[in-house]
């Protein structure tokens, strides 16, 4: 057991090996720290290697798609109370002979401006038996790698106390990630304890084949990149090999636009001055184009510089210079990206971010898989929590959308028709702390700035990925020239908040209701499914 640790740290090994036996070693242990400390992305594990270190090679480990109910949703975010910002990557249920082994999250969290990419585990009585490390990608803060802090975590559950400071030691020189795990810590078991408990007896005992038969939603779910994709389908004798062909189809899709991993396509265009690009990629081309025709160039994919800029300015805690950022944003621009002849050209300070649309395109290339479905069945298929896509026929499906101001409350179920997409965003999802400001992640790449004030735009539209562009967009554009642009495109339907009001296109399906007084708080996604 102790060299299989040894193994799955790769070289850190050696320093989980000296901490355990509690000798001498330990001044290396520390030393590794030191090292990698400065370091970034430094990947620990795999998901695949943690989830085996979790459970043991013999376990079945099978994905858990969750869907929270409002209810549901209300109370993780009443007992968590989670300042963290995250994503939930992946839930996995592990068994052996039907018998109950554990709960793990995949979660990704922001520690000071880039994620951490950490696993959750939760024993049978509810309490956290493990805390892994997969990915750490800041420049400082990687001391919380250290074993003797992560088991602090350990048999700890949602009804005790979870803080920094107290229960949980702090590290020096690492409080932003103390602090992102820590309140992570505490979101993950109230989901767990309010979302995901009352799955477990069904899942350890019956596969989606099973539920198929006996009429039960089948469900799936994958990790592409820092996203969970979600899919739950009408039983029907298909809908396993169904909602893996569409998990498939997602995969290849990342593996040709996922700027973030080294072997993809995009990647290659991201190192390269002149790269030739596959029909998939010349196709991700063309939808850019029509995005930022659309946008009124509020969204262009060469906003990955100026993400970078701001990225960098608050590692340094510096404020960017503005001669600077006009100086920047004079050599980017979508019309200086050339294709001819299978090939591409972008200029040498041109980071393409296709980022904004990744998990619409996603989704639409999983909801082609589909197309075999039989009438009247329905598949929900959701891109971490801010993506979603309904195919099939028959009954629109819910979705939660909560309040702007109040992470507590639902604000209203947005009916998602088959054959529609729905994208969430929010300028508060992501931010750069730099000194006593708050910076919204969202740049708008005309003028180089953050976007001003809270924005907050859910979109309907025939695509996922059409969804995914306006809402980004609709975030960055005034008010008014959004509701424009959304009355004028055939199927999209907008709604808009600036921080006072709630504003929705003419063919914005449900209601306003008004907006609560009080303050945000909490740590559930903008978007979650509702239930079916």
């Amino acid at each position: 057991m102790m060299m299989a640790a040894v193994r799955m740290y790769g070289a850190l090994g050696w320093a989980l090996l000296f901490d355990r036996q509690r000798g001498p070693g330990r001044v290396a242990w520390l030393l590794v720290i030191s090292l990698i400390a400065s370091s970034p992305a430094v990947e620990y594990l795999s998901e695949a290697a943690a989830l085996e270190f979790a459970f043991g090679a013999d376990a079945t480990v099978t994905p858990l798609v969750l869907a929270p109910t409002p209810e549901q949703a209300r109370a993780v975010l009443t007992q968590a109370r989670s300042s963290a910002r995250g994503k939930l990557g992946g839930v996995f249920v592990a068994t052996v002979d039907g018998r109950l082994l554990g709960t793990a999250y995949i979660d990704h969290v922001i520690g000071r401006t880039e994620f951490i990419t950490w696993m959750a585990v939760i024993g049978p009585d509810g309490r956290l038996r493990q805390i892994e490390i997969l990915i750490y990608r800041e420049p400082i803060g990687g001391e919380i790698i250290d074993p003797q802090w992560r088991r602090g975590f350990v048999g700890r559950g949602a009804d005790e106390p979870l803080r920094r400071g107290r229960e949980i030691t702090n590290i020096a020189g690492a409080t932003l990630s103390v602090d992102a795990i820590t309140e992570r810590a505490r979101f993950i078991l109230a989901l767990h304890t309010h979302v995901t408990l009352p799955l477990l007896p069904a899942a350890a005992k019956k596969s989606s084949a099973a539920a198929a038969v006996e009429g039960e939603p089948v469900r799936r779910a994958a990790t592409i990149g820092s996203a969970a994709l979600s899919i739950i389908v009408d039983a029907c004798p298909a809908a396993t090999d169904l909602a893996d062909a569409a998990i498939a189809a997602a995969l290849r899709e990342a593996a040709v636009i996922n700027q973030w991993d080294p072997a993809s396509e995009l990647a290659a265009v991201n190192r390269q001055s002149t790269t030739p690009v596959s029909p998939a990629l010349a196709q991700a081309f063309v939808a850019m184009d029509q995005a930022v025709t659309v946008s009124e160039g509020a969204f262009d994919p060469t906003v990955g510089a100026l993400i970078q800029r701001w990225q960098k300015a608050a590692e340094a805690q510096v404020l960017p210079d503005p001669h600077e950022l006009t100086t920047l944003r004079a050599t980017i621009g979508w019309h200086t990206v050339q294709r001819s002849a299978g090939t591409v050209t972008r200029p040498r300070n041109v980071h393409l971010d296709f980022g904004g649309l990744a998990k619409g395109r996603y989704l639409d290339q999983a909801a082609a898989a589909f197309a075999p479905l039989p009438a009247g069945k329905r598949a929900q298929l959701s891109c971490g929590s801010s993506s979603h896509r309904v195919v099939g026929s028959g009954a629109a499906i819910a979705v939660a959308l909560r309040h702007p101001r109040d992470d507590t409350q639902i604000l209203l179920e947005i009916p998602v028709q088959p054959g529609q997409g729905l994208g969430v965003a929010h300028s508060g999802g992501r931010t750069f702390r730099i000194g006593d400001q708050t910076f919204s992640h969202l740049i708008d790449p005309r003028s180089g700035q953050p976007v001003a004030g809270p924005r907050m735009a859910a979109v309907l539209a025939p695509s996922a990925e059409m969804a995914d562009i306006l809402d980004t967009a609709f975030c960055i554009l005034p008010i008014a020239t959004a509701i424009a642009i959304a009355d004028r495109l055939d199927g999209v339907a907008a709604l808009l908040w600036d921080g006072t009001h709630l504003v929705a296109s003419s063919r914005w399906p449900t209601e306003i209701p008004p907006l609560p007084d009080e303050p945000s708080t909490g740590d559930l996604p903008e978007a979650s499914p509702a239930g079916r």
